[in-house]
C-alpha cells in the first residue's frame, strides 16, 4: 500500500501541535520523530530514532543530524525545546559502539550542537541543560580523529562556561573540568590546549565559583593542574613547541591564581 506523506505544517495542524512547522530542509523526518522533536521529549526522539534505524548506526546518525537541524531551526522560536532536542541527539551519537561508520553524520551532530550551545539564547534559558549539552558534544568530539573538530569544540565548550558563571557557576564548573579532562586525552594544536586552559583557570579563580561551589573550585583546579603536568610529561627533548606551550599553561594559571589571592589579601587587609 502507498504511504502518503503530508506537508509538515498540515501534520502539526491536524496533530494540534502548536510549535512551528520545521522548515522545508527538514521535512523528510519521519513523522514519529517530528512529533516528538516538536514535543520536546528527549526520550521520545531517542525511541524514535532506535526503532527507525533498526539498529543501524548509520541510520541512525543520519536521523541525529536531522534531529539537530531541527533544533536548530526551533531556536527563534523555543530555546529550552531545542536544548533538549539538541541534547536527545547527542544522546544517540554517543550511545553509538562505533562512530567510524557514520564519521559525517556524527561530526555534523557535534557542529551543529556546538552553534546551539553557544547561542546566547539558550544559555539563558536553560543554563544546566546547556552545560550538560556542551558536555555530551565535547565527549562525541573526543572519540573522534578529528583533532581540529576537538579543539573547536573544546574553545567553544570552555568559552560557554565562562559565558555562564553567572547564571549556573556549579555547572559552568562541571562543564570546564569536563572539558579539560577530554582534551587531556586527546592531541590538538598548542594555540587551542593553551585557550582551554587558560581560560578554564579564570572560571575557578571568579568570586562567583569560589563563592558558591569551592569544593567543585578545587577539583576542577585539581583537573587543571594535572593537564598542564601532563602536557609536560608527554613533552620531549626536540619538542620545543610543546615544552614552551606546557609553560605558557602553567605560568598562566600561576598569573591568573596569584591575582586572586592579592586581591582576597588587599580585601581582607581592608577590613
Amino acid at each position: 500500500m502507498r504511504r502518503l506523506f503530508l506537508p509538515a505544517a498540515l501534520v502539526a495542524a491536524i496533530l494540534g501541535f502548536g510549535a512551528p512547522a520545521l522548515a522545508a530542509t527538514t521535512t523528510d523526518i519521519p513523522p514519529a520523530l517530528q512529533a516528538a522533536i516538536r514535543a520536546g521529549n528527549g526520550n521520545a526522539i531517542q525511541q524514535a530514532i532506535t526503532a527507525l534505524s533498526g539498529g543501524n548506526p548509520v541510520q541512525s546518525a543520519a536521523l541525529a543530524a536531522l534531529t539537530i537541524a531541527a533544533a536548530e531551526q526551533l531556536l527563534a522560536t523555543d530555546a529550552s525545546v531545542a536544548v533538549a532536542v539538541a541534547a536527545a541527539a547527542m544522546q544517540v551519537v554517543n550511545g553509538m559502539t562505533t562512530q567510524a561508520s557514520a564519521e559525517s553524520s556524527v561530526e555534523t551532530v557535534v557542529t551543529t550542537a556546538a552553534r546551539i550551545f553557544t547561542n546566547p539564547a539558550v544559555q539563558q534559558a536553560s543554563p544546566t541543560a546547556t552545560a550538560e549539552l556542551a558536555t555530551a558534544t565535547m565527549q562525541a568530539a573526543a572519540t573522534s580523529n578529528n583533532t581540529t573538530l576537538i579543539g573547536a569544540v573544546a574553545v567553544s565548550a570552555v568559552a560557554t562556561a565562562e559565558a555562564m558563571l553567572t547564571k549556573d557557576p556549579t555547572a559552568a564548573l562541571t562543564l570546564a573540568g569536563a572539558v579539560v579532562t577530554a582534551m587531556a586525552a586527546t592531541q590538538v594544536t598548542a594555540a587551542d590546549s593553551q585557550t582551554v586552559l587558560t581560560t578554564a583557570a579564570r572560571i575557578v579563580v571568579s568570586p562567583a565559583a569560589s563563592q558558591v561551589a569551592p569544593n567543585v573550585v578545587a577539583s576542577v583546579t585539581n583537573t587543571i593542574q594535572t593537564a598542564t603536568a601532563n602536557a609536560g610529561n608527554q613533552s620531549t627533548g626536540n619538542n620545543s613547541e610543546k615544552q614552551n606551550e606546557t609553560k605558557q599553561n602553567t605560568n598562566n594559571f600561576d598569573t591568573i591564581k596569584s591575582g586572586k589571592e592579592e586581591t582576597q589579601f588587599r580585601a581582607g587587609s581592608a577590613t
